[in-house]
């Protein structure tokens, strides 16, 4: 199996889970994911920690994008206006991943999210890991390209 098919079965253990939230200090770099196993109803919360460059859309407008936040001068991170509105608008346990789809040319990730939301991560020519995966926080799977 090559490397793309192996991230496309890990990553589709996220189908069904919710966006819950976004960042531990709200970074915009890293995005929680909580997935109820359908089985024994445990919950498990992964981690995807994005290293370059990504947007949420929804059809072709641009919602969100790892630009959306800037640092004040005592060196705070503050959202910009639309990503504050965003975020206040939207419950994230209402964002529902229901498929992932992985570019074979590029690398580049497409989740698709209810409401017509997708979270497209733009894989470009940035040495390191592009994006790493992370369950209990042990590293489950990552690319680099």
């Amino acid at each position: 199996m090559n490397q793309l098919s192996s991230i496309k079965s890990t990553l589709s253990q996220l189908s069904g889970g919710a966006l819950w939230y976004h960042g531990a200090s709200c970074d915009l770099e890293s995005f929680v994911i909580r997935v109820i196993e359908p089985t024994t109803r445990e919950i498990q919360y992964y981690q995807l920690t994005i290293n370059c460059a990504w947007r949420l859309r929804q059809q072709h407008q641009v919602v969100l994008s790892s630009d959306d936040y800037w640092f004040e001068d005592d060196n705070s991170l503050s959202f910009e206006p639309n990503v504050a509105a965003f975020w206040a608008t939207h419950n994230p346990a209402n964002l529902i991943i229901w498929a992932i789809d992985v570019q074979p040319q590029s690398g580049d990730l497409c989740f698709s999210i209810n409401h017509e939301y997708k979270l497209d991560i733009l894989i470009n020519a940035a040495a390191g890991e592009h994006w790493v995966l992370y369950r209990d926080g042990l590293k489950i799977c990552s690319y680099r390209s």
